[in-house]
């Protein structure tokens, strides 16, 4: 399906009937049973119409009004507060952050290379893969001044697209600078009030309602979450899947609930055109392809909770799922196959789970079983004077355990060049528990089948050949 009619479309969302919900509420019971995720939420609209609103999972508690982290679906709320700004007169996205903000500087002295578009749309050349950072829990937005100081670009402006947390932080810098309130009172204030998203704000002045989780060989273990202020604008903001639903309807008209404009539509046709480089992502909005329409949209992880949102302009259709339970192939591929499935079963289209997802959830913990009990057998086997190896067996090991040092030593390095930002041991771990043991585990136990081997007397290679003839007879 290239394109939907419209009458055609009018005529799926008004026969959406108890029948597709269904559908879509076994579509959420088997992601949790397929995961072992904690929660799960969505609520998908139609216009101003909610079509479906519902949740899977442990907690009856947890619906689609529970206030909880989104995660990176924070940078579309932060661009917009920008483009308000804008729209005020009092900025101009073009000119360096530093017209703004002068006391910022970079350790290279390329700070007036920083516009707000590029902020913006992640073309600035910041990149956390050549800068590392941890933010303190008492960190403001005023303290990235010394933090920004210590930092340089990673690439040049425009020529490339690298995510930055980073930059998403000084946008919410900006925001306070140019508007004299606390980045959490102008979004409240312009945005949230305006949009009835009373759910929605930030750590500092909402309870989070819920803890974060991770998968670990499919048992959930709780990630607790203590975010920092300067951190609040790229990723740590606060909502509910009812009210970031209804940031995606604003989307269609920039009103508030009392049909007040909050942006012009020249304004939102700003912040949804993609820009021109390889990575398909405007101002606070990536892109993407469902059915043959085109959609705006986000998704983000952080600290045991996944998210994801996606606005469909042809259709008038908006997605939210949040969940409290996070690992490496829900996020690269369960969540977006999930959104697809529910996005079909609206618009009456077939769709084919991806088989990898399956795969992937089952065989990673089976791998890691059986590779422990290898290691151990081996180490037994060699204690018990059984497995004695040759000097050529000895090295093959070696070997082998040497590339599975490189490899746990090279993951959060590669892990980050296909996500396209920094990463460390923690962020690896609470992306990817189960790979991460894997390899970890893996390298402790060769590492001592090693250490036996080095103090157990060395057979001849003659030798050797006797004591497998003996075996074999």
């Amino acid at each position: 399906m290239k394109f939907l009619p419209w009458l055609a479309l009018f005529t799926l969302f008004s026969s959406f009937a108890s029948a597709n919900s269904e559908r879509i509420n076994t579509l959420l019971d088997d992601y949790i049973t397929l995961y072992g995720a904690e929660n799960i939420t969505t609520v998908i609209s139609h216009g101003d119409d909610v079509i479906f609103s519902g949740s899977a999972g442990s907690d009856p508690l947890w619906n689609p009004d529970t206030t909880t982290l989104i995660a990176s679906l924070s940078k579309p709320i932060t661009a917009t507060a920008v483009i308000i700004l804008e729209q005020q007169g009092k900025i101009d996205i073009s000119q360096p952050i530093t017209t703004y903000i002068p006391d910022l500087k970079l350790a290279d002295g390329r700070e007036n290379d920083l516009t707000i578009r590029r902020l913006m749309s992640h073309t600035s050349g910041l990149s956390s893969q050549n800068f590392r950072y941890q933010y303190q829990p008492n960190d403001s937005l005023e303290s990235l001044i010394d933090l920004m100081a210590q930092a340089s670009l990673y690439a040049e402006p425009d020529e490339n697209w690298y995510y930055s947390n980073l930059g998403y932080d000084l946008l919410g810098l900006l925001v306070e600078r140019v508007s004299g309130q606390s980045f959490a009172q102008f979004l409240k204030d312009s945005l949230f009030t305006p949009l009835g998203m009373d759910s929605s704000g930030t750590p500092q002045h909402l309870p989070i309602e819920t803890t974060g989780h991770i998968s670990l060989m499919r048992v959930s273990i709780p990630v607790r979450s203590h975010p920092a202020e300067a951190d609040i604008p790229s990723g740590y903001l606060l909502s509910s899947a009812d009210d970031y639903n209804r940031f995606l309807r604003f989307q269609r008209d920039g009103l508030g609930n009392d049909g007040q404009a909050i942006l012009s539509m020249s304004a939102l046709k700003l912040m949804h055109d993609a820009a021109s480089i390889p990575q398909a992502y405007s101002y606070g909005w990536s892109h993407d392809t469902y059915f043959g329409m085109k959609g705006i949209g986000h998704d983000g992880d952080v600290d045991g909770y996944l998210a994801k949102a996606v606005y469909i302009p042809e259709a008038d259709l908006s997605v939210v799922i949040l969940s409290n339970s996070y690992n490496l192939p829900q996020s690269l591929f369960a969540i977006r196959d999930l959104t697809q499935a529910m996005i079909a079963e609206v618009i009456g289209e077939d769709h084919s789970p991806n088989p990898i997802i399956k795969w992937l959830s089952i065989l990673l913990p089976l791998l890691i079983v059986a590779d422990l009990f290898s290691s151990v057998r081996g180490i037994v086997k060699v204690r018990q004077g059984k497995g004695q190896l040759s000097e050529k067996q000895k090295r093959q090991v070696l070997l082998q355990t040497s590339v599975k040092i490189a490899s746990l030593l090279a993951m959060p390095w590669i892990i980050g060049i296909i996500l396209g930002r920094g990463m460390g041991y923690h962020e690896l771990f609470n992306m990817a528990p189960n790979l991460t043991l894997l390899l970890a585990s893996s390298v402790i136990l060769e590492s001592i089948r090693l250490i036996v081997m080095a103090f157990t007397s060395p057979h001849s290679e003659e030798h050797f050949r006797q004591d497998e003839n003996q075996l074999t007879h």
